[in-house]
């Protein structure tokens, strides 16, 4: 059993996908348990469950809808999270097709959040009606652990994404953006580079067309923009204001070719809320030196609230030269 908990450990340390882990879990429940089959779910705020993990069980069932999250807990909550109990499920809707597949005896156990409540459920299935010995509910139960903490380290892993991603676009949102520029080295000048720019046209599509155009523009120009220089990653800033860190070398060998690909990628019409909008960007600026705290200040008040459009060469020339100055 201790080679089982390091295997699970080991995955959780190295940051597997919650549904590796989780398949995992079960085949080494069906491994060390060989008469009973184990599925897993995951359960959201909602009370809908996504069925994780269920290796051995027949794909007919999951096609069919049979192979449902047991109703462990209504209230959404659990009750003891030192002691979990198995539960025996009752029979339900879904217990003929089970039945049919060879399962005849099924238990559940909620597997809970930090706050409590429950986040996934572990369920098993028996060939035979019978009821789980000791010795099987101590070996699950310390696998059921193991799942609480996979499932918790997804949790807090999904609130830090969701903190660092603009809901809009997708994109890494400005704090994610101000930990990557703080984060920038200043021992090799021209290692890194920054393309900032912003849409001329947003609230033009506003005014005219209404939020929804323009949040359809944003997210297009967004993804864009993103599809066009990746793998260098961009950030959205809010409003209409893009920056993308570059640090691939073609791209920091010509970075008013960079600028020029975006120009180009952007004037294709984009169908936002039914009407065509061309979208337009304008204040392309680059830096290359070292994220001071005056520079960054510097990027935030003037060059992202730029309003006169440039050729990308100009702009760059003077935002190194103004930067300087301030640095």
């Amino acid at each position: 059993m201790l080679q089982v908990e390091n295997r699970i450990l080991r995955l959780i340390a190295c940051g597997a996908s919650l549904e590796d882990i989780t398949n995992q879990v079960c085949r080494d429940v069906e491994a060390s348990l060989p008469s009973l089959f184990c599925a897993i779910w995951r359960t959201d705020a909602t009370g809908t469950s996504q069925l994780l993990a269920a290796p051995s069980l027949s794909r007919q069932l999951t096609i069919e809808g049979a192979l449902v999250a047991p109703d462990v807990d209504p209230a959404g909550t659990t009750t003891n999270l030192e002691i979990p109990v198995f539960i025996p499920v009752i029979k339900d809707a879904h217990c003929e097709a089970l039945t049919a597949f060879g399962a005849h005896a099924r238990w559940a156990s909620s597997i809970a959040g930090e706050d409590g409540r429950t986040i996934g459920v572990l369920a098993l299935y028996s060939a035979e009606p019978r009821t789980l010995s000791p010795e099987e509910i101590v070996c699950i139960t310390s696998l059921r652990e193991l799942c609480e903490i996979a499932f918790r380290r997804h949790q807090r892993d999904e609130h830090t994404r969701q903190a660092d991603t603009d809901a809009l676009t997708g994109l890494p949102n400005r704090a994610a953006f101000d930990r990557a520029l703080a984060g920038l080295g200043a021992d090799r000048p021209g290692a890194w580079a920054l393309l900032v720019l912003d849409l001329d046209n947003l609230k033009t599509v506003n005014d005219i067309f209404g939020h929804k155009a323009g949040d359809d523009l944003i997210r297009i120009a967004g993804t864009r923009i993103a599809q066009t220089m990746a793998p260098d990653v961009t950030f959205r800033l809010g409003g209409d204001e893009f920056v993308v860190i570059i640090v691939q070398a073609e791209s920091l060998r010509d970075l008013n070719g960079a600028a020029r690909r975006i120009f180009t990628v952007l004037d294709e019409p984009a169908i936002c809320d039914g009407q065509a909008v061309v979208p337009t960007a304008r204040s392309v600026a680059r830096f290359s030196t070292a994220p001071t705290r005056e520079r960054r200040a510097f990027i935030r008040t003037r060059i992202l609230h730029s309003t006169m459009r440039r050729k990308p060469a100009e702009v760059a020339s003077s935002a190194i030269g103004r930067a300087s100055a301030v640095g």
